[in-house]
């Protein structure tokens, strides 16, 4: 069962299970007294998220908000809007007009897995009317009543059309792919890097954000809180440089094999570290080293096109 949880003082996080499986995305929504969701996810994840909001006694929502239009993040917002008429949209500005017009977010995601693959991952793309739509940038405000609001922090790196949220009530930081992939039960944390617009140095220039801001818990999409904050942080930066210096040094490899490199320095670093061999293990089973090494391949080679991409 889909059971949500009050993760803090007002936000409550549903497992929107991704792909099917459990602890794959999480959703945060703040039900009072302006009923807000972060992270819809794809629409594929749709059902999850309504018995999830049925199962808190939720039966609407006034704001939806994507910390960027990656489909496994936005791909479903259209799908909420359409449940919850006159619902409003925020997207950082550089993504807004992709979630208006997704043609060319839904040729991107169709080259790259084909129509079937589409269909089983991510769903359709549901266009949002402009007249919902807010574009927003770092500074900006997402008014969740009189005394609590979401602030916008610009966070690119990840992708250029990427933000986080700090909510004002708690200090959380809603940080989407910007720190990496964790389990709740485990201090592993990967960086995130796929193609197409990687950008290392200003990736990790925005951990910054988070320690200036002394953020107490980072709630990470993929998945779930982390409360060691300056341990992630650095732990997160330390393997993004060494996953970085192999796309370097083996630069002229195809993706697969700096994939594997990657993938064994990886798992030589987390046992020397001493993590539990099942800690290591499922996050080896949930990584996709050759996506993550064809994103760093194309920083290393200087290519960073500003085309939307998909996860």
């Amino acid at each position: 069962m889909n059971t949500p949880q009050e993760i803090a003082d007002g936000i409550w996080m549903i497992d929107a299970h991704m792909f099917g499986a459990p602890e794959n995305l999480s959703t945060y929504v703040i039900p009072d007294p302006v009923p807000t969701l972060v992270e819809p996810g794809p629409s594929t994840c749709h059902e999850a998220v309504m018995v999830g909001l049925a199962a808190m006694g939720l039966d609407e929502l006034a704001q939806v908000v994507a910390t960027h239009i990656h489909l496994d993040h936005a791909g479903g917002t259209g799908n909420l809007v359409e449940r919850f008429p006159g619902a409003q949209v925020f997207i950082h500005q550089i993504g807004a007009p992709h979630m208006v017009d997704p043609s060319k977010l839904l040729a991107s995601a169709e080259r790259i897995y084909g129509e079937e693959g589409m269909r089983e991952l991510w769903g359709p793309i549901t266009p949002v009317e402009p007249s919902l739509m807010h574009a927003v940038d770092e500074g900006d405000i997402i008014a969740i009543g009189p005394d609590r609001r979401l602030e916008v922090l610009y966070t690119p790196g990840h992708a250029k059309h990427h933000m986080s949220l700090i909510d004002s009530a708690t200090g959380i930081a809603m940080i989407g792919d910007s720190v990496g992939l964790t389990f709740p039960e485990m201090e592993i944390v990967n960086p995130i890097v796929p193609p197409p617009d990687i950008d290392v140095e200003l990736l990790v220039s925005q951990f910054k954000k988070y320690r200036d801001r002394e953020v107490p818990v980072l709630a990470f999409a993929h998945f779930g809180l982390k409360h060691d904050v300056g341990h992630i942080l650095e732990e997160s930066e330390r393997r993004l440089r060494m996953w970085t210096d192999i796309a370097i040094r083996h630069r002229d490899e195809t993706p697969e094999d700096v994939g594997a490199r990657i993938r064994d320095a990886t798992l030589t670093d987390l046992r020397g570290a001493g993590h539990p061999e099942e800690h290591i293990q499922r996050m080896d089973q949930r990584m996709e080293y050759a996506t993550e090494a064809s994103g760093l391949l194309r920083y290393v080679h200087g290519a960073h096109p500003s085309s939307p991409h998909t996860h």
